[in-house]
């Protein structure tokens, strides 16, 4: 017999009685929203502008030769290393401009250098602009005898400077006489850069029931799946590319290695390998790349308080991209966080434009033309997700590569699971790496505050 309640319906359940809230139809789209955004940039830029890469070792190394010894310090001589060099002496003691490669190691008899006026450390204020030239005729160890001017009618002052006051020098063109033998050749080893393959997956299933049944917005949930690992593969490969680091270990015999990103090699970390290390200069204040005042310094500029001028301003930018520019390519790609667009953009607003060819890309790309080389600037997702907001990285595109081992590019693998498993399972896979040479000509800019 029927259930009778008195006035309307209610949509609570009453016993043994259906409510109208269990028969309601509900409005159910058959399209799927997918909150993507264009994430992996500097992924995306370096699969299509550059060729991708292929290495022939899980180990793979890259050789680099750069200027020999061009410059160094020079200090007075006279049986001890911090004698004065007084207008009269022809005695030296040389080193690189880093303090550490002798004289022996990269001047030869011939060569000329030139001793630059209104150095701190030098005594003498009447010096000819020019300075002064010395000529080499002997180098022992760290200690050179020298010409002073060369001229039968030299009048020329001479270049003073107290005792232990190093001035610095740079070498000229070698003067030989009429008839000379050839000299004496000097020479100096490549540097090798080391960066390793690293194996990595992302699979994806659904149960052989799921993928029988028929569902709202897909006809397909083992290829909704794959898009969902896809996108996921895509931002993970993007972090490594900025913040992998390069290491290896063993899971019981077996080799796991981790290929390094450009966090790691920019920052001025050790590289080749252990028995030959080749490490760059890593960040200290005093090696700051804008800021530093020691002889070798790294390619980070660790910024600070932007409302300061004396941090972040115009012309502290562009003291940044005089070195910046100094090596490598005149145009560089520089992969930002918001808090770094913000504090640039504030700076540069009137000097930026959009790259209309860069059209290729589902993201904007400005361009920024400087004296010393133009930048293409692109705001990168993945650094505000990484806590480095406020970072911007400086990419030289063509010192850059997404590479793979031989025969194992990134690719979809099917039906990896089991036997018998009741289940479907794929997998991007593949041992990928990035090849990044040329450490000079990229930088990264880091540590600013107060936004």
């Amino acid at each position: 017999m029927p259930t009778y309640q008195a006035g309307s319906r209610a949509t609570r359940n009453v016993a043994d009685t259906v409510p109208y809230s269990e028969r309601r139809t509900f409005d159910k789209t058959d399209k799927m929203i997918w909150k993507e955004r264009a994430n992996a940039r500097l992924l995306s830029i370096l699969t299509k502008r550059m060729p991708r890469g292929v290495v022939k070792s899980s180990e793979f190394k890259t050789f680099e030769v750069g200027y020999g010894v061009h410059k160094g310090l020079i200090k007075g001589w006279a049986s001890s290393a911090n004698s004065a060099i007084t207008a009269t002496n022809v005695e030296f003691s040389i080193t690189d401009s880093t303090g550490n490669v002798n004289a022996v190691d990269f001047l030869r008899i011939g060569d000329v250098i030139n001793i630059t006026d209104n150095q701190t450390g030098q005594s003498n204020g009447s010096a000819s602009l020019m300075g002064e030239n010395l000529e080499i005729t002997a180098v022992s160890g760290k200690v050179i005898t020298a010409i002073r001017g060369g001229d039968i009618d030299d009048t020329g002052t001479r270049i003073t400077a107290n005792s232990a006051k190093e001035l610095f020098f740079t070498i000229q063109a070698p003067a030989r006489h009429e008839g000379s033998s050839v000299g004496d050749a000097k020479t100096y080893a490549s540097e090798g850069e080391l960066n390793y393959t690293q194996i990595v997956e992302f699979p994806w299933a659904v149960t052989g029931t799921e993928q029988a049944e028929e569902h709202y917005a897909t006809s397909n949930p083992m290829a909704e799946e794959a898009r969902k690992a896809r996108m996921n593969a895509m931002r993970y490969l993007e972090r490594t590319a900025f913040f992998g680091e390069r290491k290896a270990r063993f899971v019981g015999s077996k080799r796991k290695r981790y290929t390094g990103g450009a966090a790691w090699f920019i920052g001025g970390y050790v590289h080749y390998d252990n028995a030959n290390p080749q490490s760059y200069t890593s960040w200290s204040t005093t090696a700051d790349m804008v800021t530093g005042t020691a002889a070798a310094l790294s390619q980070v500029w660790k910024v600070g308080d932007v409302q300061s001028s004396d941090n972040w301003s115009i012309d502290k930018f562009y003291q940044y991209s005089s070195k910046n520019f100094a090596y490598g390519s005149t145009t560089k790609w520089l992969f930002a966080g918001s808090g770094f667009m913000q504090a640039h953009q504030r700076l540069f607003r009137e000097y930026l434009r959009l790259s209309q060819n860069d059209s290729i890309y589902s993201f904007e790309v400005l361009s920024m033309r400087t004296s010393f080389g133009t930048y293409k600037i692109v705001y990168d997702p993945e650094l505000d997700d990484s806590q480095r907001g406020n970072d911007a990285f400086c990419i030289d595109l063509p010192n850059m590569n997404f590479v793979h081992l031989r025969g194992r590019d990134l690719e979809v693998q099917k039906n990896v699971q089991a036997k018998g498993d009741d289940e479907l399972k794929d997998r991007l896979f593949g041992e990928i790496g990035f090849k990044i040479n040329f450490h000079l000509s990229h930088s990264w800019i880091t540590g600013l505050t107060n936004i």
